[in-house]
Order: C-alpha cells, then sequence, then structure tokens
C-alpha cells in the first residue's frame, strides 16, 4: 500500500470511475490487505485497544477486529477519495464538505496572529486544509516526505493544485514560523510521530509519544490553535467540525499546550476509532512506521 505503482493506479481509477464504483473496488481490495498485512493489523489493533480501554468502552476481541476492518475499508476510500474529491470545483466541494462552527476559524483570524491549525491522520484531514483555501485561508502544511522522489512528487503535486503550500517537517518550524507572522495558516497533524522530537505524554491513560510541533509553535508566536477534523459520515459524505480554539497566552509553557491537544485528540479518536488510521505503534516503544498514509 506505499508503492508508486498502487497509487498510480489508483489515480487512473478514480478518473475513470464514479466514485461509488470506486469503493465497490476498495472493499475487497482493504479485506486483502486486512488479512495479509499482519504487521499493520497488529499494529492498528494494539492502538485500538488502548483507545476503546482508555474510553472506559467494554469490548470483545471480535468487536476490535470488526472495528479494525471497518478502519482499513475506510482507508481504502480515503485513498479513493484524495484523487476524486481533488478534481471537484470549488463550490461542489463547498456543497459536499459542510463546516461546523466556521465562527472559530472566524475567532482565530480577527487575532492577526497567524493560525495553527490541528488535526490527525482521521477521516479526510486532506479536505480540511482544502476547506481553509476555499475560506480566504492561505494554507501551509508541514508534512513527511515520501521515502521515493517519486511518490513524494506525486503526493506533494496534488496538494499544490488545491493551493496548499507544502513545508518539510524537517527545518518546518523557521518557515511556520514566517507563516504565521504573515496571518497565514500552518496546518499540522498531531497524533503520530515521526521525528525524535518528542516527549512521552498521557495518551489515553497511557505514555505515549506524539508530535509537539502545535503546541511549540503556539508557545514561541503566540497564535492560537484552531482544532478541525474532516468525519465520514454514515452516507459517504463528509462534515468538517472546528473545536474551541487553544488560546496559548504568555508565557504559557508548551508542556500544558500539549495537555489541551491530547485532550481534543482523545475526544475525537475516541468518537470515531474506524477512522483513525494509526497502522503504526502509537503506545509500543521502538517499533518502526508500517503503512504510510501520505502524511
Amino acid at each position: 500500500m506505499n508503492s508508486l505503482f498502487f497509487y498510480q493506479t489508483v489515480g487512473c481509477l478514480t478518473r475513470l470511475m464514479s466514485r461509488r464504483a470506486a469503493y465497490t473496488i476498495a472493499r475487497p481490495v482493504s479485506a486483502w490487505a486486512y488479512e495479509h498485512n499482519h504487521t499493520v493489523r497488529e499494529a492498528l489493533a494494539e492502538n485500538l485497544r488502548v483507545v476503546l480501554s482508555g474510553r472506559g468502552k467494554a469490548w470483545t476481541e471480535s468487536e476490535l477486529q470488526q472495528i479494525a476492518r471497518r478502519n482499513f475499508e475506510n482507508f481504502g476510500k480515503y485513498v479513493i477519495d484524495f484523487f476524486k474529491i481533488g478534481r471537484l470545483s470549488p463550490e461542489t466541494l463547498d456543497k459536499s464538505v459542510p463546516v461546523e462552527h466556521i465562527e472559530y476559524l472566524e475567532q482565530c483570524r480577527a487575532l492577526g496572529k497567524g493560525i495553527i491549525g490541528l488535526t490527525a491522520h482521521i477521516g479526510n484531514w486532506e479536505l480540511g486544509a482544502n476547506v481553509l483555501a476555499m475560506n480566504r485561508c492561505r494554507v501551509n502544511a508541514i508534512v513527511r516526505r515520501q521515502p521515493s522522489a517519486k511518490l513524494d512528487n506525486l503526493f506533494q503535486s496534488r496538494r499544490t493544485q488545491r493551493h496548499i503550500r507544502v513545508l518539510p517537517m524537517r527545518g518546518g518550524a523557521r518557515s511556520a514560523l514566517a507563516c504565521l507572522r504573515r496571518n497565514e495558516v500552518v496546518v499540522l497533524l498531531a497524533d503520530l510521530d515521526f521525528s525524535d522530537q518528542s516527549r512521552r505524554v498521557r495518551f489515553f491513560g497511557e505514555s505515549a509519544r506524539l508530535p509537539r510541533g502545535p503546541a511549540i509553535l503556539a508557545a514561541r508566536s503566540g497564535a492560537p490553535i484552531l482544532p478541525g477534523f474532516v468525519l465520514r459520515q454514515p452516507d459517504e459524505t463528509f462534515r468538517l467540525r472546528f473545536y474551541p480554539p487553544i488560546m496559548p497566552g504568555r508565557p504559557r509553557p508548551a508542556s500544558d499546550i500539549q495537555k489541551d491537544v491530547c485532550a481534543i485528540l482523545e475526544d475525537v479518536i475516541g468518537d470515531h476509532p474506524d477512522q483513525w488510521f494509526a497502522f503504526r505503534p502509537v503506545w509500543d516503544r521502538g517499533a518502526s512506521p508500517c503503512l504510510q498514509t501520505g502524511r
């Protein structure tokens, strides 16, 4: 699922098929991936165990596996939508992704300090940046480069076409601060750590390593953090929901801000575990990445 050929094939199919037809193909492919990719499946299952236990939910192993299967299927749909929805006109996209609590975006923008967009590998995070761009925001996204240059170019070209400026993860802090000083939006995913700069925090009641980028940027810049998540609905539409901004203030330490970030992530992920694409261990120590999700 991380090969250039796979994503190129999906891109071609989405040009030839309707979204519904592509979803029909994605289901058996996702089921096959679930059965054969043991490492990814076990990493996801262990993550889901912690989430469900942390939320105090009773579950059986059979129920957990059902959630994991739906998760794989939803990820297959996400890959299709990455290519398919990106071709929609702004008018069509505006109708396809209704926004809840747009007033939080306006509240942050009025401060004039830039906005730190906080999201996660859940639902369809790419669409959130698109919606911000449609709402007269200059959007920058800090992303992790793909190991293959051609695959990386494929992802980044799609984002550039949607008026999203890509900032590299390494050395991106300086560029991000410059963007915030220009009153722009910097979007970061705060749930999976791909660096060696994280520190352990309490997450769903257990110790985990999570990215500290949003909290550090907020502490340094004074910019508000605007949490926003695009979640798949039962009818296969999407909805972007903004949450109350995290106002850093000064001199509030990044560690305190990080606690607020974790609380929001726990709320959203706990409510939608079948849409959280955590295909690498979050709580296990020393394990390597298993499945690339594009960011």
